[in-house]
C-alpha cells in the first residue's frame, strides 16, 4: 500500500478532558502514521479544551490547530477542516469517542480493495465512563448495493467512522448547512452521484452514547429531517437548505414532531417496563406503540434494515468461503 497522506478531521466543542484525551491519543496511536491531525476548536473560550489540544500540538507536529472566533456549528467546522485538508483521503473523528488503533490502515485497505469511495466500520457502544455498554453495538451494511437500499430509510455509515477518498467530498462541495443529519444529506448526495460506498463488518470504533448531547436533545426534530430527506432522496441534489431546514416548522412538520414526540414517550415506558421485567406491561406498552403511526413506521425499518444486514453479511460470507474453496484447490 503506497503511503499516502490521510487528514483526520475532528471539531472539538464542550466535550470532557477525559473523552477528548481518549480520542486524540487514539488517531495519534494509529499503525497508520502518515496523517494530518486537523482540530478545529469550535469554542475558543474554553481554555482547559484549549490548553489539552495545544500540548497535544507541541509534542506531535502531524496536529493542525484552528479556532474559530466564536461557536459556528459542526457543519462548519468539518468543512473549515476539509478546506485546511491536503491529504489524498478524508478521516472523520469525534472529540468523545474512540478509533481503534489500526481504524486507518484497516478502512484504507479496504477503500483500495474493493474500489469504493466511501468507507465506515461497525461500532461498539461505550458510556460516560469509556466502559463498554453489553449489548449495545451497530452492524452495518457492507455491500454498496444493500448500503443504498438502506439508505433510502436512514443513514447506515457511522458518521464518526468514514474515511473517503478527498475528491468525493471535493464533489459534493463538503457538507451543507442543515440543522440536522449532514452526514445522512451527505451520503444521499453522493449516492445520487454515483459514488460508491462500503463498511467494514469489524468495529473499528467506540461511539460514546453522550445522553446530553445536541442530537439527543432534539431527538424528534433530527427524526423528521431524517423521514423528510429520504423522502426526497431522489430530487436530493436540488432540495435547497432553506427548504430542508424549514420544515420542522412547517404544520406539516410541526404535526410530525407531535407524533413522534409521542411515539418516544410510550418507548420510554416500554423500555422501563422491560428494565422492571414487568412483561405484561410491556407487551401492552408495545401494542401500543404499534398503534402509532411512527410506531410502525419504526418497526417496519428495524426489521427491513435488519433482514438486509443479515443477508448482506451471508453473501459475503459465503463469497468468501467459495475464494477459500477456490484457493485450496488451485
Amino acid at each position: 500500500m503506497t503511503n499516502e497522506k490521510v487528514s483526520v478531521i475532528m471539531s472539538c466543542y464542550k466535550e470532557k478532558k477525559e473523552w477528548l484525551n481518549l480520542s486524540i491519543e487514539s488517531i495519534l496511536g494509529q499503525t497508520y502514521q502518515n496523517i494530518e491531525f486537523l482540530i478545529i476548536v469550535d469554542d475558543p473560550d474554553n481554555a482547559e479544551l484549549k490548553n489539552i489540544i495545544y500540548r497535544y500540538a507541541m509534542k506531535d507536529n502531524r496536529i493542525r490547530v484552528c479556532e474559530n472566533e466564536k461557536n459556528m456549528g459542526l457543519v462548519y467546522s468539518l468543512n473549515k477542516g476539509l478546506e485546511m485538508s491536503t491529504g489524498k483521503y478524508i478521516a472523520r473523528m469525534d472529540a468523545d469517542d474512540i478509533s481503534e488503533n489500526r481504524r486507518i490502515e484497516e478502512e484504507l485497505n479496504h477503500l483500495k480493495k474493493y474500489n469504493l469511495d466511501l468507507v465506515g466500520s461497525d461500532i461498539v457502544a461505550i458510556d460516560e465512563n469509556s466502559d463498554i455498554m453489553p449489548g449495545v453495538a451497530a452492524q452495518m451494511p457492507v455491500s454498496n448495493q444493500y448500503i443504498k437500499y438502506i439508505l433510502r430509510y436512514k443513514s447506515c455509515l457511522m458518521h464518526p467512522t468514514w474515511l473517503g477518498k478527498k475528491e468525493i467530498f471535493e464533489t459534493m462541495s463538503g457538507y451543507r448547512e442543515i440543522n440536522y443529519c449532514e452526514d445522512y444529506d451527505f451520503l444521499l448526495r453522493a449516492v445520487l452521484s454515483g459514488a460508491r460506498l462500503g463498511n467494514i463488518p469489524e468495529p473499528l470504533l467506540k461511539y460514546r452514547y453522550n445522553f446530553l448531547g445536541i442530537s439527543r436533545q432534539n431527538k424528534a426534530e433530527q427524526r423528521c429531517i431524517t423521514y423528510f430527506l429520504g423522502r426526497n432522496r431522489k430530487v436530493i441534489d436540488v432540495l435547497s437548505t432553506a427548504t430542508i431546514n424549514s420544515f420542522p416548522v412547517s404544520t406539516e412538520g410541526k404535526k410530525e414532531i407531535r407524533e413522534m414526540k409521542e411515539y418516544f414517550l410510550i418507548s420510554k415506558i416500554a423500555l422501563q417496563n422491560k428494565m422492571d421485567g414487568d412483561y405484561r406491561k410491556l407487551l401492552k406498552t408495545c401494542i401500543k406503540i404499534l398503534r402509532t403511526k411512527y410506531g410502525r413506521r419504526n418497526a417496519y425499518i428495524i426489521f427491513i434494515t435488519k433482514f438486509l444486514i443479515k443477508l448482506d453479511r451471508r453473501e459475503i460470507l459465503n463469497k468468501e468461503v467459495q475464494a477459500t474453496m477456490v484457493k485450496e484447490i488451485y
